[in-house]
């Protein structure tokens, strides 16, 4: 991911998976800490809701950059589920 000119790489570990459409991971390493969990919801009529939800603790280097950073994630994480959809549809067709 790429934050106001910077590339940031981080490494995440499985820290829970309930094998039903929960999982929650969490920074290992790297610049940001974060904790993501992801819930996989079956809806109607054979669709799926997947919800993301981030915890990050930007540290005192990007703190001031906090509201930002979680705007960017979100925007970047919408933009990838965006294109797995896509891709999901296509391939049942």
């Amino acid at each position: 991911m790429t934050i106001m000119g910077r590339v940031l790489r981080s490494t995440f570990v499985m820290v829970e998976n309930d094998g039903h459409g929960m999982t929650k991971s969490r920074s290992s390493q790297g610049p940001i800490g974060y904790e993501t969990t992801q819930l996989v919801e079956p809806l109607p009529a054979g669709t799926t809701r997947v919800r993301v939800l981030t915890r990050i603790d930007a540290g005192m280097v990007f703190k001031l950059a906090e509201p930002a950073l979680e705007s960017i994630a979100n925007y970047y994480m919408e933009m990838d589920l965006k294109t797995l959809k896509t891709i999901l549809e296509s391939e049942n067709r």
